[in-house]
């Protein structure tokens, strides 16, 4: 198999243009001269060679075409072939050219086809002809231009490109000159000489070389190819622009984009692996999702005293009626009090409410209830319409009196309750391991934001925003709250959340009557008692599911005693405003 390789590309024939030696004289008339010389090297057999060349832009006419074989430091003019010699065999066109062209590059290139059999050897040929209307004047300023793809794609190697371009006359005015494709070539201007010559040692195969010459009008006097601008061609505008087109130019600003790029990559890398491990290693210290668990809806019932939760949604409002009911009602639903509803005699209507107190320490230890149990029979009840009688016959100042001090002492269990017995210690929860990660992750985005395009920028800037705020909103309720007194305040805001759009309770949130028991009197000291027990009645009715007692009357209960207090809450305030 290896001989076979070996064989084959002995045997795979091909050439390389190991000198390329070009002249062209710029006339007057804007026409130029071409005359180039070509060196081949070949390897294997040929009857035909190809000399494409790629014409001036906006040019698709060259005549004049001779083409000479250099022998021996001789040259052999070749006879040109006609249209009828085309067809026939390559060996009857030995010694012959011909002039097509190439229609795939829109007439920009022509073919040279020279017709001789060559092999494995080196052959020299010449071919020179004229352009027509190469030079363009530009009628709206003093400059003439030469726009010249030079080699293009012959698909072969090169080796010792020499081009020289000779002006009509010396010492112009102007006089300047670039060449793309390469950044390797050496081009010289000679305003003394009036040349401009390029030199390029080595050029890969399928590559192309364009030249650009601009120099002084005055030089192409006779010239007719007369073209307007705009914006008006200068020198300094034509070579901005071959400046910023440059291969060089080109190049650098590949490395640089590509520096760029791996640049982003690495910081975005580096970005997103510290965004991870600082979230991981503060999780470790903290349930995150404790503190960005962020639901719009929920009757969870927090873990917080009902007599606490005006104060602590509301710190500037005072407890008033409304806590109070809830309290009541929170403590029949925990059987330290009990109620019983008196009906009339056919059982359809209750025109009263009988509260028994089991515990007579109860009393002593809730300041308000003097107020509610001072006529207590001896079996520790009271009726609803005594308590109002009692309320209404007492003195204000001591009925207001005993109200605030009822009021200052659930302030003073609120303060208690938020109180950090400790001073705070963040270094438990903020290590210095998370803040090495958090740095380098604000860092790299930053240098990001500075680095990469205006909507990636504004991306990478609200991705950093939301992380420091959201660390922030962290920190700022880890140093307030004891992590488990955070969780039952952001239950509580939702809770809270939820009865104000009780309309969108469904049955299926409910429950059972259990779970409305523990939800009435949280509703009832928010002030949304008496939509919730309509809400949940509706729902109920609905459904024909069977009620217990307490869903009727419980919810009335507490709208009725809340109505005695409310000449508490309106004392109350009179005497603040007096004071």
């Amino acid at each position: 198999m290896s001989i076979i390789l070996v064989i084959k590309n002995i045997n795979k024939r091909h050439y390389d243009i190991e000198d390329y030696n070009s002249n062209i004289q710029l006339k007057n008339d804007g026409s130029i001269g071409v005359s180039t010389r070509v060196q081949y090297n070949i390897h294997g057999k040929y009857d035909l060679l190809v000399l494409p060349q790629a014409l001036p832009k906006d040019v698709d006419t060259i005549n004049n075409v001779e083409v000479y074989e250099i022998k021996n430091n001789k040259q052999v003019l070749l006879k040109k072939g006609t249209n009828a010699d085309i067809s026939k065999e390559a060996k009857m066109n030995a010694g012959k050219y011909f002039v097509t062209s190439d229609l795939a590059e829109t007439n920009t290139k022509v073919k040279v086809r020279i017709y001789q059999p060559v092999e494995n050897e080196r052959v020299t040929y010449k071919l020179t002809y004229n352009v027509p209307n190469a030079v363009i004047n530009y009628g709206n300023s003093n400059i003439s231009e030469l726009n010249w793809n030079i080699l293009s794609n012959w698909g072969h190697k090169f080796s010792n490109i020499d081009i020289t371009f000779d002006l009509p006359e010396k010492n112009p005015q102007i006089l300047r000159a670039w060449v793309r494709g390469t950044t390797d070539g050496k081009i010289t201007t000679s305003k003394k000489n009036g040349k401009v010559n390029f030199k390029l040692n080595r050029l890969p195969e399928n590559k192309s070389l364009h030249l650009r010459l601009i120099c002084s009008k005055d030089l192409f006097a006779y010239n007719t190819n007369n073209m307007f601008k705009t914006p008006i061609p200068t020198e300094s505008s034509i070579a901005r622009y071959e400046y910023k087109n440059s291969d060089k130019v080109k190049r650098d600003s590949r490395l640089k984009y590509t520096g760029k790029y791996i640049s982003i990559t690495i910081l975005l890398i580096v970005m997103t692996i510290m965004g991870i491990f600082s979230w991981k290693v503060l999780s470790r210290n903290l349930v995150l999702s404790n503190y960005l668990k962020f639901t719009k809806y929920s009757f969870d019932i927090p873990n917080i005293s009902v007599k606490y939760v005006r104060s602590i949604l509301f710190p500037k409002r005072k407890p008033n009626r409304n806590v109070y009911a809830a309290y009541i009602v929170d403590l029949i639903n925990k059987g330290d009090l009990v109620l019983n509803p008196l009906r009339t005699e056919n059982y359809q209507t209750i025109y009263d409410y009988e509260l028994q107190v089991k515990d007579e320490q109860f009393i002593e230890n809730n300041g308000l209830n003097t107020l509610l149990f001072s006529n207590l029979t001896s079996d520790n009840k009271i009726k609803l319409s005594e308590i109002e009688e009692t309320v209404n016959l007492m003195k204000i100042s001591e009925v207001t009196e005993t109200y605030k001090q009822w009021q200052g002492k659930i302030k003073e269990e609120v303060d208690n309750l938020f109180k950090l017995e400790h001073k705070r210690n963040l270094k438990g929860y903020f290590t210095k391991k998370w803040l090495i990660f958090w740095t380098l992750f604000n860092l790299a985005g930053v240098i990001l934001f500075f680095i990469v395009s205006k909507w990636l920028g504004i991306i990478i800037a609200t991705i950093l925003i939301v992380n420091d705020i959201s660390l922030i909103y962290i920190f700022i309720n880890v140093y307030k709250y004891e992590p488990e007194i955070f969780i039952e305040l952001r239950r509580l805001k939702i809770l809270y959340r939820s009865l104000r759009n009780i309309e969108k309770l469904e049955l299926n949130d409910v429950g059972d009557e259990n779970f409305w028991e523990k939800l009435l009197p949280y509703a009832i000291a928010l002030n949304m008692g008496e939509r919730t027990n309509r809400k949940l009645y509706q729902l109920y009715s609905e459904s024909n599911i069977f009620m217990k007692d307490s869903i009727l009357y419980i919810g009335d209960f507490a709208e009725k005693i809340g109505e005695i207090f409310i000449r508490l809450d309106l004392n109350s305030e009179t005497l603040n405003i007096k004071k």
